[in-house]
């Protein structure tokens, strides 16, 4: 499966066509936004500082220095013993779930291969633990030549160019294939997380991993966030993911990593195990 992967570059200007930000343009619920540059710093932890000189370097230090105490210091307030035993729990379950699952995604890989051409894991830089960046990987689920279906749709239909400037998403996606509508509907797509969860880059249950276009809309929130890792499962996924605002999204997301125990992360992972048997009740398209 690994010749299959194609890994996207860094994250530059454009936005993750499978999976982006979800909600409609309103005020956000955190008050005191980073600005633009704190909010790429943060979100662009692991990558090398922009050459200045004079004034502006030096701000742009300060403020590296600044956010990245918060985050840091955010972490080392998970015990050790937290940290193991969360390790622990992600090695096995996802081990687990590789061994169990493995016809299926062998079947997924094989439908994804015949049914349209192109890659059949698809890669995408998110923001991680303490701000570092990671390929994040899922199956692919729209069509090669997705942009261009974007762009004409986008030429033709108000609403859904409305749609795309305020949530980066559409509703039917013309981009999306007939098999990725179910596997994104059912989170099969997310499968091929369970390497990330291997690898050290993700937790089985955990925020969801987001673009780093996206930091700035977690405003003072995002230390937190960024203190644990994110995960395949959470909160805001049983809590109604598309269905509610990006505000609520951003409490969930805070909720979890303020107040995050085994038995909070057993519970999550067999609501996400029956939201996955009930396609299209979980707010995911």
């Amino acid at each position: 499966m690994i010749s299959t992967i194609r890994t996207a570059t860094p994250p530059s200007a454009r936005p993750n066509p499978e999976e982006t930000s979800t909600s409609a343009d309103r005020k956000t619920a955190t008050s005191g936004l980073l600005g633009p540059d704190r909010t790429k710093v943060a979100a662009r932890a692991t990558r090398p500082i922009p050459v200045r000189t004079g004034a502006a370097q030096t701000e742009l230090l300060d403020r590296w220095a600044d956010v990245m105490h918060q985050v840091r210091d955010r972490g080392r307030t998970v015990s050790l013993r937290s940290r193991l035993t969360v390790r622990v729990f992600d090695m096995v379950v996802s081990l687990g779930a590789l061994v169990v699952l493995s016809p299926a995604i062998i079947v997924l890989v094989a439908l994804v291969a015949l049914t349209s051409p192109g890659p059949v894991v698809y890669t995408h830089w998110r923001v991680g633990l303490r701000g570092g960046l990671f390929p994040c990987l899922k199956f692919r689920s729209m069509y090669a030549d997705a942009d261009a279906r974007l762009q004409e749709v986008l030429d033709t239909d108000p609403e859904a160019r409305r749609q795309w400037e305020a949530d980066h998403k559409i509703q039917n996606d013309p981009r999306v294939t007939p098999l990725g509508r179910f596997i994104r509907k059912t989170n099969l797509d997310e499968l091929p997380q369970l390497l990330n969860v291997l690898w050290g880059h993700m937790s089985i249950v955990g925020p969801r991993p987001i673009v780093p276009e996206e930091a700035r809309r977690f405003g003072h929130s995002l230390p937190t966030v960024l203190s644990v890792k994110p995960g395949m499962a959470g909160l805001w996924q049983i809590g109604g993911r598309n269905d509610v605002s990006y505000d609520e999204r951003v409490a969930f997301e805070v909720a979890y990593a303020s107040h995050r125990t085994l038995r909070r992360d057993v519970v999550i992972c067999f609501k996400t195990a029956r939201q996955m048997l009930r396609p299209g009740s979980n707010g995911a398209y």
